[in-house]
This record gives C-alpha cells, sequence and structure tokens, in this order.
C-alpha cells in the first residue's frame, strides 16, 4: 500500500510534463523532479529540506506581496498533503496577474472579472508588448491547470486530482510565468508587489 501511495505521489501526465519542458529549462525541470522525489521516498530531512526550497521559491523579497503568492507558501509546506490549497492558490496568482497585465495593455474593465482563458485570448503580441511564447504558455496552462474539475476534490474526501509532483510542476511553471508576466507588465508588477489590488487599477 506505502508502494502505491509513493506512486501516486510521483504520477506526472504528459501534458503536465510537456508544459514543464516547454516553460521551464532543463535545471528547473531537473530541480522540479527531485523535489518530487524527495517529497515522495526521502527521508523525513529531506522532505523537509525540500519544502524549505519550495517555500523559499515562493517567497519575494518585498515585505508586501500579493495575498495568494503568501497563501500559496503556507500552503505548500504541507506537501505531499494539502495539494487543493496549493494549486487552488498557485492558479488564482497566475490568474490574477494575467488579469492585471491584460487590462494594462486593453484597458477594457473587463479584464477585472474575466477568468484566465478570456483574458490570454485578448492578447496580441502583434499589438501588444508581449511574446507569442509567453501566450502560448499562458495557453497552455489554463488548459492543463486552470479547468475547475482538475483542482478540486473527488467528494467524499477522495485524493486531489493532480498528484504531489504535478503540484510542484505547478509551483515551478506558476513562478517562471509570474516573472515573465511582471516584467511584460508595470500593472502586473504593482499587484504582485502588493502595491495596488486587481479592483484598483
Amino acid at each position: 500500500m506505502l508502494r502505491e501511495k509513493m506512486k501516486n505521489y510521483l504520477s506526472t501526465s504528459a501534458e503536465v510534463c510537456e508544459l514543464a519542458k516547454q516553460v521551464l529549462s532543463s535545471s528547473e525541470y531537473k530541480e522540479a523532479g527531485e523535489i518530487s522525489q524527495s517529497l515522495a521516498t526521502g527521508t523525513p530531512t529531506l522532505r523537509r529540506e525540500a519544502r524549505n526550497t519550495l517555500y523559499s521559491k515562493l517567497k519575494l523579497p518585498q515585505p508586501l506581496h500579493s495575498e495568494n503568492l503568501r497563501s500559496a507558501q503556507e500552503a505548500i509546506q504541507y506537501l505531499p498533503q494539502n495539494r487543493r490549497d496549493s494549486i487552488g492558490f498557485l492558479v488564482d496568482y497566475v490568474d490574477e496577474l494575467v488579469k492585471a497585465m491584460t487590462f494594462d495593455f486593453t484597458k477594457d474593465s473587463e479584464c477585472k472579472e474575466s477568468p484566465l482563458g478570456v483574458n490570454v485570448q485578448k492578447l496580441n503580441s502583434d499589438i501588444h508588448a508581449i511574446s507569442r511564447r509567453l501566450i502560448n504558455n499562458l495557453q497552455a496552462y489554463d488548459s492543463v491547470f486552470y479547468t475547475p474539475d482538475k483542482n478540486d476534490f473527488i467528494k467524499e474526501g477522495k485524493e486531489c486530482l493532480l498528484s504531489a509532483s504535478e503540484t510542484i510542476y505547478l509551483a515551478f511553471i506558476t513562478l517562471k510565468l509570474a516573472n515573465e508576466i511582471t516584467k511584460a507588465s508595470n500593472y502586473a508588477k504593482l499587484v504582485n508587489n502588493g502595491r495596488e489590488s486587481i479592483k484598483d487599477l
């Protein structure tokens, strides 16, 4: 039973692997895999070190930052348990940054309420200061992680639909995309640093 549990922790779908390889550098992809392995099969010390590594990666140098990022940082400390909260906060973090970026570029107030996929569709690399690669990666992120049933618990307390390994790849992908979004958009940077909320933009 323990072996089966570890297998479930480490399972990673082809679509998550493909997106991770598309977004992350080879060293980042390798590090995410090593953290997954440590959490699933490592000693208590290795598991604690893996959680600390994730915690530090999610920590921004500014005293203020996105509430979703701060919540994700707290939730990630309990992996491989508490996956649903970790997933929800990470995906909401990208969603709020994309809301800010899309409003920054389009000045369309509906962006503040629109879901991730709708906002990404409004972005145009020919018009806005954003690369086609980032738009493609955000579209893939939306498809893989943002669909509501992908991060819900199955009823009656059964396991989260994303494995612990997939959640770790999600964290790495989220941070990489967030870095690119905040470089492209000043509004996203303000939201990321906790200086503005979406509604106040």
